[in-house]
């Protein structure tokens, strides 16, 4: 086994805000797959919301539910990693990829597979690879489906705040309710 550890910063509203000290335990056998270190840091440092999904074994319930596509003999063959600005190609020496056809995944050879761009505007594409695995044949997606540099919500408010009080210097909450366009709904 080996550990990741990274601080992820949690928070429930504009003004309260904890990081949190996270320790994850991956087992060895995984060594050789996606950088699981490199996706947490990655989600803890990215500016808003940020989901790491983590497929973990129940041996009590689920026994090797994820077998299909996580087990040693077969996982080249069902995963394809996700990297921006790479081709998204998969299989034992890599000879298969996933190209876009009308807004779908198809399954091509390696020369002829897209570029994955995680950092495009639009949702589309990241939405159609994380539901992949709904299309026969084809493998499912791991990595960052999305990563998209855009205004968070408490930073402009705090923006929207400070650029108010520069308009109105001294403007207070009590100047605001006792001024004289206050109107009556009746």
């Amino acid at each position: 086994m080996r550990k990741i550890e990274a601080t992820v910063r949690v928070q429930r509203h504009s003004t309260v805000a904890a990081l949190i000290p996270v320790t994850l335990e991956v087992s060895d056998d995984m060594k050789d797959g996606p950088d699981l270190d490199a996706m947490i840091r990655a989600a803890a440092e990215h500016k808003g919301s940020a989901v790491v999904e983590i497929w973990q074994n129940c041996v009590i319930f689920n026994d090797k539910v994820h077998e299909p596509w996580v087990g040693k003999d077969t996982r080249d063959d069902n995963l394809v990693l996700l990297e921006n600005g790479q081709p998204m190609v998969y299989g034992k020496d890599k000879e298969r990829g996933i190209v876009f056809d009308c807004g779908e995944p198809r399954e091509v050879p390696a020369a002829e597979a897209s570029t994955w761009r995680s950092d495009t505007p639009t949702p589309a594409p990241a939405t159609v690879i994380a539901e992949m695995d709904m299309f026969e044949n084809l493998p499912r997606a791991i990595g960052i489906f999305r990563d998209v540099d855009m205004p968070v919500f408490d930073r402009e408010i705090h923006r929207q705040v400070a650029e108010a009080k520069k308009a109105r210097p001294g403007a207070d909450l009590k100047d605001l309710i006792y001024t004289k366009d206050v109107w009556e709904v009746e």
